[in-house]
């Protein structure tokens, strides 16, 4: 007896409200004399937003479970076989690319908010398919296969005793901050999602596109650049925090164990190398870390190993713009034009390798804080100490600004924002 069809048609059918624009109904509408203004206030999320969020979620939860008995029989038990690259190159690394591929194309997820989010457990599995291969994979993780498969299935890391490589199970103590953090975040989103409405994801107008390869040095060194770019940054962290956050608690319910924070407050950051490797999207910097950074240290120099890390993040997120923007054949009319009913559905961003700019920058900026470490200037370490902490942050921040909208832009202009505001209650202008 055929199961399969009827469940895949009943979880087909979970997708097909698009949810591509926010049409809810406002919950209460109040008029302002002073500003002369209507507001809706939209207090409730949409339900179709997390109903598609939660089955995207379970549909990576199965499908990496299964994965990861792969992994650990066929990668980690026979690591450096011939049967081990076998299994890596030709089993594990296609899966992972093409199961959201297949998975947005099969269901027609149309919110880029859901594809985004449709990404990240391949992304992870791919780089813990490099660190298994390599010998690095995450401490604990390698124990047992029951541990495995708990490692391999959460998106954000979980926490083994060092000792007998057991679980750490979660408790009120550990749970209670983590639900506060995510809680607080999720309603930052929701005020900035309001504020943001007026200004198209855009605070500070600028002459040229954000998406664009059009920028001058007047253009990046701008103030308005640089309020722009920072402001993304603040808001972009509330976003991993609130979805990764979101995510985490699914392996706390699922496999009853404790995880690490998703993101790290960005404005305790200390330096370059602080910001990207203690505070900003710890899910990825563990893959990166464990993939990319110590396989190539156990060739390479340091430096090199860095760099290789940064190139591996930029295709990795240029992989996602490719997908997050893919256009589908229901969106196109008879001759292959899109536009057919939801222009923002058809968004192609204006040039790929942004990223890759990007992230080499970012690189760039670490390896000179490198070399001034090393030189040791006197001066300089006085006035890290005497330099307040936010101030400090503020700096590394905006140091790491000038080429953002290469990497913010296409997230801006695809409606990737207006896409997640559905899951968030929302205060709309009326008139």
């Amino acid at each position: 007896m055929d199961i399969i069809t009827p469940i895949l048609s009943g979880v087909k059918n979970i997708f097909h409200d698009k949810i591509a624009s926010d049409d809810r109904e406002p919950t209460f509408v109040v008029h302002v004399d002073y500003l002369n203004t209507s507001f809706g206030l939209m207090l409730v999320p949409s339900f179709e937003f997390w109903k598609q969020m939660t089955t995207v979620a379970v549909m990576q939860f199965i499908f990496f479970l299964l994965l990861s008995v792969i992994v650990y029989k066929f990668i980690i038990l026979r690591r450096k076989s011939p049967i081990a690259f076998i299994t890596a190159v030709f089993v594990v690394i296609p899966a992972c690319l093409y199961y959201p591929v297949a998975v947005i194309t099969f269901f027609g997820i149309r919110n880029k908010m859901v594809r985004f989010c449709t990404m990240l457990m391949p992304i992870a599995s791919l780089f813990r398919c490099s660190e298994a291969s390599f010998g690095f994979s995450y401490p604990g993780s390698e124990a047992s296969l029951t541990n495995y498969m708990i490692y391999y299935s959460s998106l954000v890391e979980v926490i083994f005793h060092s000792d007998n490589k057991t679980p750490v199970r979660p408790s009120w103590n550990s749970v209670t901050p983590q639900l506060k953090k995510i809680l607080a975040s999720y309603f930052c989103c929701a005020a900035v999602m309001s504020f943001l409405q007026h200004f198209d994801g855009w605070i500070m107008h600028t002459e040229v596109e954000v998406n664009t390869m059009d920028h001058k040095l007047t253009d990046i060194f701008s103030v308005e650049h640089f309020v722009n770019i920072f402001w993304l940054t603040l808001f972009f962290s509330l976003l991993i925090t609130t979805f990764g956050g979101l995510i985490s608690m699914l392996s706390v319910c699922v496999h009853n164990i404790d995880v690490i924070n998703a993101m790290n407050n960005v404005l305790a950051t200390k330096s370059p190398s602080d910001f990207w490797g203690k505070r900003w999207n710890m899910v990825v910097h563990g893959c990166l870390k464990r993939g990319v950074f110590k396989p190539f240290r156990s060739i390479f120099p340091t430096e090199i190993a860095l760099m290789a890390t940064f190139v591996a993040s930029a295709l990795f997120h240029e992989w996602i713009i490719l997908v997050v923007c893919m256009i589908l054949d229901d969106d196109t009319d008879v001759n292959g034009i899109c536009g057919i009913s939801d222009i923002n559905t058809c968004y192609v961003p204006h040039s790929y390798g942004k990223n890759l700019l990007f992230f080499s920058y970012q690189g760039v900026l670490i390896l000179v804080e490198f070399s001034l470490v090393k030189l040791n200037f006197d001066f300089l370490n006085r006035l890290h100490s005497a330099t307040p902490q936010v101030v400090i942050a503020l700096l590394v921040i905006t140091a790491g600004c000038p080429p953002g909208h290469w990497f913010f832009g296409d997230y801006v202009k695809s409606d990737l924002f207006n896409h997640a505001q559905l899951g968030f209650p929302f205060i709309k202008v009326l008139d």
